[in-house]
């Protein structure tokens, strides 16, 4: 026997949709810290409110702020470099507008972060034509946000709200561009299973320098080359509380964001997730450009890009050195394992 269902009463269907528009109402950040407006909760208050509560409006205040610094925390903990060199202020500006469009759909928040690189890495694409990091040197773009945002109008950006605040983001683009990939890296790692090392055998080198097979790369492997110094080895990720969360305009110059600073020679960071969690490290040019095309072709492909591209000696180092490299990758599990090509079967 089934039971009968019945729907909630008008009054209570009215009052959740209109408690869930005002949690939804971003919070204003005028005065130089995030706060509930007293526009947000015009609609809820008189429902709750009577002449003996003379504390509602300040309790639905503190509750809508909460909210949405939750919010702010779990974006900013999945991008702790972004914030880190944008400002927890001006990081959470870029937050709010794209949750207004992008807000939690589900139970789950750490489903909020995962359509937040996407956009921002769009709105950063937008600022530079078709084709042109691939005529500048290692795709290292040096123009501000600021001076890239100033060709372009708003209503182009997957989120137009971001212009003017993209307008005032005075920091070379590509610094944004690395530490937003190196945060979606580590990010993406976590999500993705965990590999162990692998005990690679001397057949198995032998059957890789041979193109009789080609490396399996880890799910959660990524390789990001990172130009400025964005503070990566003693990056802890941001403080729990408000402190950080709602962290004031004011404070932007003093302990917020940094003068940026271009390392002399670029980093190449590996990202992986090992059982014990999500290890990165860096490795020098040689490997990153062996560990990126491996990805995609076997390794006569590679010696014939490396007989091209590099100076003359660089094929008979890179034989000679294989080995030790793809024990390396094994032994760290970046590579899990071999595939082998139809004609080794």
């Amino acid at each position: 026997m089934t039971t009968p269902t019945t729907s909630p009463p008008a009054w209570w269907q009215t009052l959740e949709a209109d408690f869930a528009a005002f949690l939804q109402t971003p919070l204003r950040d005028d005065g130089g810290r995030f706060h509930s407006g007293h526009e947000a909760a015009v609609t809820v208050l008189p429902r709750v409110h009577n002449d003996d509560d003379v504390g509602a409006a300040r309790r639905l205040a503190l509750y809508h702020e909460q909210y949405w610094m939750r919010l702010f925390h779990v974006l900013q903990q999945a991008f702790p470099r972004t914030s880190r060199v944008l400002g927890a202020f001006t990081f959470n500006q870029l937050a709010g507008a794209f949750l207004v469009t992008h807000g939690p759909r589900g139970f789950d928040l750490d489903d909020v972060p995962r359509a937040f690189h996407p956009a921002l890495q769009a709105a950063l694409d937008v600022l530079v034509s078709v084709g042109e990091r691939a005529r500048t040197p290692h795709g290292v773009i040096h123009d501000s946000v600021a001076a890239r945002m100033a060709r372009v109008e708003a209503h182009h950006l997957p989120v137009p709200s971001w212009g003017p605040v993209l307008r005032r983001m005075d920091l070379p683009w590509s610094m944004l561009a690395q530490a937003l990939s190196l945060d979606e890296a580590c990010r993406r790692a976590f999500e993705a299973p965990a590999s162990r090392p692998w005990a690679i055998a001397d057949a198995d080198i032998d059957a890789l320098m041979t193109s009789r097979a080609r490396v399996v790369v880890a799910p959660s492997f990524s390789i990001v080359r990172v130009d400025w110094d964005i503070d990566i080895d003693g990056l802890a990720m941001p403080p729990g509380g408000n402190a950080v969360a709602n962290a004031a305009a004011e404070d932007l110059d003093d302990t917020s964001t940094a003068a940026p600073v271009q390392h002399a020679t670029a980093w190449h960071h590996v990202v992986v997730h090992h059982p014990e969690g999500v290890r990165h490290g860096v490795v020098d040019a040689v490997l990153a450009r062996i560990l990126a095309r491996v990805r995609r072709e076997d390794f006569s492909a590679l010696l014939r890009h490396v007989e091209e591209k590099f100076p003359p000696g660089a094929v008979a180092h890179l034989q000679h050195s294989f080995a030790g490299y793809a024990r390396l990758a094994a032994a760290q599990g970046w590579w899990v394992g071999l595939t082998w090509s139809r004609e080794s079967r």
